[in-house]
């Protein structure tokens, strides 16, 4: 099983780079591409959302980033110390400034997901993101 881990620490730039460098670990493992850019999408969004609500609570989200692959999937494990945020959870749909304020990119993480998975562990919220590594094709 193959594996990359990072540490992302105050910037947007740094989860840029996590991501890509998730998409390519992947793809090098011979991941689908799309696949793989799920798989970056997913932590970009995921570490984005706790990088900034970290520094809107004016605290250090302190956040990791495992990618591993298995000979069926590409897996994302995602843990940043903050307030309880479960990803899973519903939002109000009757409340629309819910969605002005964001919500767009979790919805997007949800629907590409095989796989979410949510804990709280020791103060910190640990996302688990699973997506097959090879795209089931239609049969027509």
């Amino acid at each position: 099983m193959a594996r990359l881990s990072r540490r992302i620490g105050e910037t947007l730039t740094e989860v840029a780079e996590a991501a890509a460098a998730a998409e390519a670990f992947c793809s090098a493992d011979g991941a689908d591409q799309s696949q793989s850019l799920r798989i970056g999408l997913a932590l970009d969004e995921l570490a984005a959302n706790a990088l900034v609500h970290g520094a809107m609570r004016e605290e250090a989200p302190d956040i990791t980033v495992e990618v591993w692959t298995d000979e069926r999937d590409l897996t994302l494990r995602i843990s940043a110390r903050g307030p309880r945020f479960d990803p899973r959870a519903p939002r109000d749909v009757s409340r629309p400034q819910e969605y002005a304020l964001g919500g767009r990119g979790l919805t997007m993480v949800l629907a590409f997901a095989d796989e979410l998975t949510y804990q709280r562990e020791s103060g910190r919220n640990v996302t688990t993101f699973s997506v097959r590594k090879h795209r089931e094709h239609d049969v027509d």
